[in-house]
């Protein structure tokens, strides 16, 4: 694979990944993971009282973010990380390798993408699958799957929406807005923008944040920009430290 062609894959891996979510006749479903690392847990009401936590930050210099989970929600945990988000407990982890043993009839859907980033359709998928964190989806509904993707990005501080834009457009996506927001976990960098895959149109919301030590890209994705808002207010409501 190109040099040319590893960030722009990283950075647009969240937008591949919703597209293989629209549950198609050609089975283009991811599987469920059942990777041993994974972990979430159910809503739970806590019956004591931790002892309180010293104030002091953390080594890279970030005071602990801790949010509620509402009911009916559960965690994603991300541990190597450190962060946590929730998601609606009817929600899947889903595995981004089955990428790789999608038909080729399926991936075909994707080569627009890999010729803009100058590779082939087999290495822009094996890209996409291998650079996800995580990867939660909803019921599908209509034949459409919300989900949320996690992908590491390698800054240390937010990057400025020129860096990330261009990438984006080379993609075939449709800019909305960009620019840098605050939510409870900090400061964050939201792109919102569309995408045409398979013939559906799919509306995302990438919020980029930073632990200190390393750079996360959340991509929301929803069958409309309501949706996909949606699922954004409640991702930047309970990302918290784990």
């Amino acid at each position: 694979m190109s040099k040319r062609a590893f960030v722009p894959v990283a950075v647009i891996t969240s937008t591949l990944l919703s597209g293989c979510l629209l549950v198609t006749q050609s089975g283009g479903q991811a599987a469920p993971s059942s990777a041993p690392d994974v972990t979430t847990t159910q809503t739970q009401t806590q019956t004591s009282t931790p002892s309180p936590e010293p104030s002091t930050p953390e080594p890279s210099g970030r005071t602990p973010v801790n949010r509620p989970l509402p009911a009916g929600f559960k965690w994603v945990v991300l541990s190597a990380e450190e962060v946590k988000f929730g998601v609606p407990e009817t929600w899947t982890e889903v595995d981004p390798t089955a990428l790789n043993s999608m038909s080729d009839k399926a991936k075909e859907a994707f080569k627009p993408m890999a010729d803009a980033a100058g590779v082939t359709v087999d290495e822009f998928v094996k890209a996409a699958a291998k650079s996800s964190l995580r990867m939660v989806m909803a019921p599908p509904v209509k034949g459409f799957s919300a989900n949320i993707n996690v992908v590491p990005m390698p800054f240390k501080t937010l990057p400025p929406p020129s860096l990330l834009e261009p990438q984006l457009k080379a993609f075939g996506a449709t800019i909305e807005s960009a620019g840098t927001t605050t939510i409870p976990f900090g400061e964050a960098l939201l792109l919102k923008y569309s995408l045409v895959m398979q013939g559906q149109t799919v509306h995302q919301r990438m919020l980029v944040v930073t632990t200190g030590d390393t750079g996360l890209a959340f991509s929301v994705t929803g069958i409309s920009a309501a949706d996909a808002d949606k699922h954004l207010a409640t991702l930047s409501d309970t990302l918290s430290d784990n």
